[in-house]
């Protein structure tokens, strides 16, 4: 569908590795659609071909984006010269392309969550970029990682200035809080809580004793034998496991994954931010398995430790963690949930990005 030429019109991009840029895009381009705006929307993979099924009213283009490869549930950083070479090509022919199309068609602002061509193509032309994401945690925050995390914050650091260049503005969702940097300034690096997507706010919490478990990395193999150490029904999405006594294999449903997220005694997710801030909404105590050397995953395992909502484990291949401490302590996680307070940032982000435009 084309959208109507009267409308001021937004670009949006999300990265298309990962389903919670797709989770923010479900929560920020419904408020503008609503609002009047047009929105051209940017990305790569099944999160494009998502957006194209969730949004049909916008314009949707395919963008040349990077792919992460996975050896025993750890990032593999091996660099592949001709891959990346091929990619730094086709990158900057998009990007030349997207900053033709602004140039004719004059968006009001660019949106990134973390989708370097539109990004760039803000750069180049002079359109006010906002760069809206979780993992600027790292780079703009003071997020004091500690032993045993095993990734760097440098390289996830320099990759936000190369995928954000000179945003106007800088908005951050995320679950803790931790204090700016020395030299930024909170007039354009606002933290705002998590984007909650309708079907998260829609649904209220209970109990009825399964566990979920949310586990997309393709190469924690040994991932039957740890369901086996846990107690009870585990309703598993995102891996290959068969079913079998007290495992329910479960296909990416997302009224599903809900209705099972809701009403869980606790789940297992690995370190991505969607999973965790969607389990702590419905007050979940949680076990993270971070993909190792992924520091924004091993980050954010920590600060649910740090905070007492659960535990994190950094399993080496086949290695099974002890889960009695958890267990034991898995009423204490709960309280601490219920009492610390897990805010939506959703009307913050929505405010913020209108006060962004009354000033440009």
């Amino acid at each position: 569908m084309t959208p109507n030429p009267e409308s001021p019109l937004f670009y949006y991009g999300i990265l298309g590795e990962g389903w919670g840029h797709f989770s923010r895009a479900c929560v920020l381009v419904p408020e503008l659609l609503e609002a009047g705006y047009g929105v051209r929307l940017f990305s790569s993979g099944e999160v494009l071909d998502a957006l194209r099924d969730r949004f049909p009213e916008c314009l949707s283009e395919a963008t040349p984006q990077p792919r992460f490869t996975y050896r025993d549930n750890a990032l593999d950083l091996r660099v592949r010269l001709l891959p990346h070479l091929a990619l730094f090509c086709r990158g900057l022919a998009a990007t030349r392309r997207c900053a033709a199309r602004m140039r004719r068609e004059q968006p009001l602002a660019v949106v990134s969550d973390f989708e370097p061509i539109v990004a760039r193509a803000a750069a180049w032309t002079g359109t006010p970029l906002i760069a809206l994401d979780h993992q600027q945690v790292i780079s703009e925050y003071d997020v004091r990682p500690a032993p045993p995390m095993q990734g760097s914050i440098r390289p996830v650091c320099r990759a936000n200035r190369m995928a954000y260049p000179r945003p106007a503005m800088r908005i951050v969702s995320s679950f803790f809080y931790p204090r700016l940097r020395g030299g930024y300034t909170a007039r354009t690096t606002r933290l705002v809580g998590p984007l909650l997507r309708k079907g998260v706010l829609a649904r209220a919490p209970r109990n009825e004793g399964h566990v979920v478990v949310y586990q997309t990395s393709p190469t924690l193999h040994w991932l039957d034998s740890l369901l086996d150490a846990l107690p009870g029904e585990k309703r598993v999405y995102g891996a290959a496991v068969q079913d079998g006594p007290g495992i329910v294999a479960r296909q990416k449903d997302e009224t599903t994954f809900l209705d099972d997220l809701a009403s869980c005694r606790f789940a297992v997710v690995n370190g991505g931010h969607t999973a965790i801030t969607e389990a702590l909404h419905f007050g979940k105590p949680l076990i993270c398995l971070p993909v190792r050397r992924q520091a924004e995953q091993e980050i954010n395992a920590l600060w649910v430790s740090r905070l007492g909502f659960g535990r994190a484990y950094w399993p080496e291949p086949g290695e099974i963690p002890d889960f009695t401490g958890f267990l034991a302590r898995e009423a204490l996680f709960r309280r601490n949930i219920r009492r610390h307070g897990i805010p939506c940032g959703n009307d913050k982000a929505l405010r913020l990005l209108r006060e962004f435009l009354s000033r440009s």
